[in-house]
């Protein structure tokens, strides 16, 4: 038998092994997914101005924001004069678009220039316009940032106050963008909220500006009196939703261009040093684990469960053991997980081993464990404790979802294995499903302590609650059921079963 064998016979030696696998597959990717290594493209050392080029791709979420923080920090070490954020993203998380918005804020003394190649839908709107500037590629869109305000359990009362509360703020960061960048007002209120119907209103003088409908409801009939020309932009019931040609007649881009290179010579940037900082092997990891968190999960907790139904320790938890380790890094990357979600992970399934390897039944052991699993899992998976506003139970509902379909999919597939795969020739010889039967012959341990039951005896060890105690001559193990028994003390037997003799003093 191999050494791997040996070393995994026993409940010690697959706890052993359980654990360092974690700590193996963990550790190799801390080390493996170290910082990046921004690269440069030096057209021209000797020019003053320096670019950073940021590509923000994907969903907008946690670990978007760590990367748009780390880029910000390279930026500023190689002494960038402009910041190029490059978008193609249909949206994501409301607050992790805010706190990008709140980095790009506080950048000093760096032009930022939002660059849509793909799109900028949603949230990515959002950061787009936070920027000093925005550039979109031709065939590009950007738009439409209603947040949806939809939960499972339906609308509860009050969801509407909860939801004009929402988009009022977001109203709020829209106005501070536009009044910060130059970008229209009302027109970029619209992309937040539907029910505004925004109109441009061209007076005598050959003077445009933008307005709310019920403003220009409200205009004294001398001011109405000067209007040339009144056109509907925004209609109400719709959002805003922009093409590059429509973006840059309607005020928001400043020039729409076909690459990178058509952009750097709009500002003048042609000859510029460019710092390329893309993300690193570990968050572009980590931006995987978020889209598929729950099926890293499920695969993990799979691993386990057909690891636990085969002889010996290999493939399948080798592979739970590294799915489930993927899973709390890619969150521990993305800002998630720390040290405490990846403490209760692995209480959890110490807990867990010591009840099915050790422990007998299954009690409050395996209880705890579960429970630890599941702690981690919440706490790897949210960034929050306790959910308080309405973003939060969204996306609280969202991980029950979520968890709920991957604890369902490994019964599933668990069920499916158990029943199918012993009958599939090589890989059914991995299951264990031989049946030790009664009425084949097989004994649960020395029949013959299954006659003690009624018997008087005396403990010839300390009984706290497991010891000794002799019958008839005969020393057996025992435990004792109440109180503690002294060495020397008279017992009787209780309960035989099996292996199992129960005793209390006499």
């Amino acid at each position: 038998m191999s050494r791997l064998g040996e070393t995994a016979r026993g409940p010690k030696g697959r706890m052993r092994l359980a654990a360092g696998a974690v700590l193996v597959v963990f550790s190799v990717l801390l080390t493996v997914c170290g910082p990046g290594v921004s690269q440069e493209r030096d057209d021209d050392a000797g020019r003053e101005a320096v670019v950073a080029l940021i590509p923000l791709r994907g969903a907008i979420d946690y670990g978007a924001v760590r990367f748009v923080e780390r880029s910000l920090e390279t930026a500023r070490k190689a002494g960038a004069t402009h910041i190029v954020l490059e978008l193609d993203t249909y949206g994501g998380q409301v607050d992790s678009a805010e706190a990008i918005h709140a980095l790009l804020r506080n950048v000093e003394g760096i032009k930022t220039i939002a660059y849509v190649s793909e799109k900028a839908l949603s949230a990515g709107a959002l950061v787009a316009l936070s920027c000093n500037s925005l550039v979109m590629r031709r065939g590009t869109r950007i738009g439409d940032v209603e947040p949806l305000m939809q939960l499972p359990w339906g609308e509860p009362k009050g969801l509407e106050d909860l939801a004009e509360k929402i988009q009022t703020e977001l109203r709020a960061v829209f106005r501070t963008n536009a009044q910060q960048n130059g970008y229209p007002e009302k027109l970029s209120e619209a992309m937040v909220t539907k029910e505004l119907e925004v109109l441009r209103v061209t007076m005598d003088d050959g003077t445009q500006s933008y307005m709310f409908s019920y403003e220009f409801d409200h205009l004294p009939f001398s001011e109405k009196a000067k209007v040339a020309k009144r056109e509907v932009i925004v209609r109400a019931g719709e959002l805003l939703t922009m093409t590059a040609q429509e973006a840059k007649d309607l005020g928001f881009a400043a020039a729409i261009v076909k690459n990178e290179d058509e952009l750097l010579h709009f500002y003048g940037l042609s000859k510029a040093k460019v710092v390329d900082v893309s993300p690193t092997w570990s968050e572009k990891l980590a931006g995987l684990v978020q889209t598929y968190s729950f099926v890293f999960l499920a695969l993990g907790l799979l691993g386990i469960y057909v690891e636990l139904k085969t002889p010996g320790f290999g493939a399948p938890g080798i592979l739970g053991i590294a799915c489930i380790a993927v899973f709390l890094f890619g969150k521990y990357v993305a800002g998630l997980a720390d040290a405490i979600e990846i403490m209760f992970f692995v209480i959890g399934i110490g807990l867990l081993a010591l009840e099915i390897f050790v422990i007998p039944g299954f009690g409050v052991a395996g209880i705890l464990g579960i429970l630890f699993i599941v702690a981690g899992i919440y706490l790897a998976s949210l960034p929050f404790w306790i959910p308080r506003e309405l973003p939060d139970f969204q996306r609280l509902t969202t991980w029950a979802w979520q968890f709920s379909l991957a604890l369902g999919s490994v019964v599933v597939v668990g069920f499916i294995l158990a029943r199918y795969l012993p009958k599939m020739g090589l890989p059914g010889k991995l299951m264990i499903t031989a049946q030790e039967r009664v009425e084949e012959g097989y004994v649960a341990g020395r029949r013959e302590e299954e006659g003690l039951e009624g018997k008087g005896g005396i403990s010839v060890t300390k009984l706290r609650p497991a010891g000794k105690a002799e019958f008839d001559g005969r020393v057996v193990d025992v435990v004792a059921e109440g109180e503690f028994v002294e060495k020397g003390e008279r017992v009787v037997v209780i309960d035989a079963r099996g292996t199992r003799v129960v005793v209390r003093k006499a």
